[in-house]
Formats: C-alpha cells, sequence, structure tokens
C-alpha cells in the first residue's frame, strides 16, 4: 500500500474538481478518483477551489470515499472548497469527520502539497 508504478511511496494525490460536485458530474469525478487510487496513495486530498457547488449526490460519494479510505487505514482531506461548497460541508457537519481546508485565498501558498499530483475534472 502506498506505493506507485516504480515502487515509490506516493504520500498525497489531489484530485482538482472544478466543475459541480453533481450525480451528472459524479462518474468522471469517480473515474478520476479511481485512477488515482490505484497508486495507493496515503492521502487523498480534494481539491474544491473551483467547485461552484456540491449536491446529495456528491455529498454521498464524498461521505462513502472517507469511510472506504479509512477502512483501508488511508485518509481523505478536502481543499480550499468555495464558500457555497464549505457552507454545505459544515451545515452536515462533515468538517467534523474529516479535514477541510480553508480556501486557498486565506493560505500562503496555493501549490499542491509535495508529491501530489493533480487530476483536473471538467
Amino acid at each position: 500500500m502506498g506505493r506507485g508504478q516504480a515502487g515509490t511511496m506516493i504520500p498525497i494525490v489531489s484530485v482538482r474538481v472544478v466543475e459541480a460536485f453533481t450525480a451528472a458530474q459524479l462518474p468522471l469525478i469517480r473515474a478520476a478518483v479511481e485512477e488515482v487510487l490505484a497508486v495507493s496513495p496515503r492521502v487523498v486530498v480534494l481539491e474544491l477551489d473551483e467547485c461552484p457547488a456540491i449536491d446529495a449526490a456528491g455529498v454521498a460519494y464524498v461521505v462513502d470515499l472517507h469511510r472506504r479510505l479509512r477502512r483501508d487505514e488511508r485518509r481523505l482531506e478536502v481543499h480550499h472548497p468555495t464558500e457555497r461548497v464549505r457552507r454545505v460541508l459544515t451545515h452536515l457537519r462533515l468538517d467534523r469527520i474529516l479535514p477541510v481546508r480553508p480556501a486557498a485565498s486565506s493560505l500562503d501558498g496555493d501549490a499542491p502539497a509535495a508529491g501530489a499530483a493533480v487530476v483536473g475534472v471538467r
């Protein structure tokens, strides 16, 4: 677990969602996440700085992914959600069960962590 194709440790992999995290986009998002899960990272980061909205299907997927990763002793984090998405996550108290990092504008740097790969979903 946690090793890439060449046997190197993959600590963090990011998936940047740039469209609404909705039932309509879920097949694309799911495919991107499955692709990054193939390298067994310790941490999967959902970058939501360009994601305008999240619906019930998106929330259900985030919760399911969190449980799946936790079962494998891995972690899901949500980084830089837009204000609208952050409000939904907070209202549903998801920020209490998984790390939600603040919007990029409130951080010193906007780049993904070292060792991270970024996959855009459109």
